[in-house]
């Protein structure tokens, strides 16, 4: 080595031997920048080799690229999407899942390849959403949407388990009940009907009298009321109508004489 002589500034591994060509950085992007760095990872490489699990494709970049967790969540949200556009998903469950992932799932997995997502990453995540203020209430986030959050994740997940080695199993924990939702009395319903203009009052009237739903409500027509009932076949979600309920089925219901 001469006095004057520079040390390389990257190295690289002559990998064709696996059917990966010449190798200059890590799955991950990180270029190898010291010999140690590369011969650890040429070991590295050996025992899967010889443990046949090396597979040449985790290090080409296109496919590394195309394994990360940002590029395939996107892909899942359009399939959400098209759903909701061909009306068969809610607006509200689009809209739900998609904050969902840009607020909590991306800013922790985004940068990570699937294949790597393990138990301790996801116990990890369960363990930051309970100490994750909420962007609205800025309270701490309720179990039920960190249930939600986790939930949304692992259904993504799922949906890759063709390229997912490992699908670990979300955190269980309990969820403390809401209090029993308390049927409002006449005299209520009047004390609020007073604050309300009278063209309005017959749409909170069939609301206290049916306990249907506000997009049910908005989707009646003249045509859906018949001998006492109201029938729903329609939904409003959102500011658009569906030409279908979640279900897919009518919903009837029975309503009083004296509303009749």
């Amino acid at each position: 080595c001469h006095e004057h002589q520079t040390r390389p500034t990257r190295y690289f591994i002559d990998a064709r031997v696996f059917k990966a060509g010449r190798i200059y950085s890590n799955p991950k992007g990180i270029p190898f920048d010291s010999f140690k760095i590369a011969l650890r990872q040429l070991e590295t490489m050996r025992r899967d080799w010889d443990n046949d699990i090396f597979d040449p494709e985790d290090w080409i970049p296109k496919r590394t690229k195309h394994y990360r967790i940002e590029n395939l969540i996107q892909d899942w949200l359009r399939g959400y999407e098209l759903e909701m556009n061909a009306d068969t998903k809610a607006y509200s469950t689009f809209r739900n899942i998609r904050q969902r992932v840009r607020d909590y799932i991306l800013p922790e997995f985004g940068k990570m390849d699937v294949r790597e997502v393990r138990k301790h990453h996801i116990r990890k995540f369960y363990h930051d959403l309970l100490e994750t203020e909420s962007k609205t209430t800025h309270d701490k986030l309720a179990p039920k949407t960190i249930r939600h959050i986790l939930n949304a994740f692992g259904s993504f997940l799922r949906m890759h388990k063709d390229i997912v080695k490992i699908i670990p199993d979300l955190p269980k924990f309990t969820i403390v009940p809401k209090k029993e939702k308390k049927w409002l009395g006449i005299d209520k319903q009047l004390a609020i009907l007073t604050h309300i203009p009278e063209e309005h009052q017959l749409a909170f009237e069939v609301l206290f009298d049916t306990g249907m739903r506000l997009g049910e409500l908005r989707a009646i027509k003249a045509g859906d009321l018949r001998d006492g009932y109201i029938t729903v076949s329609k939904v409003f979600s959102g500011n658009k109508l569906r030409q279908r309920t979640k279900t897919g089925a009518e919903t009837t219901y029975r309503v009083s004489f004296t509303l009749w």
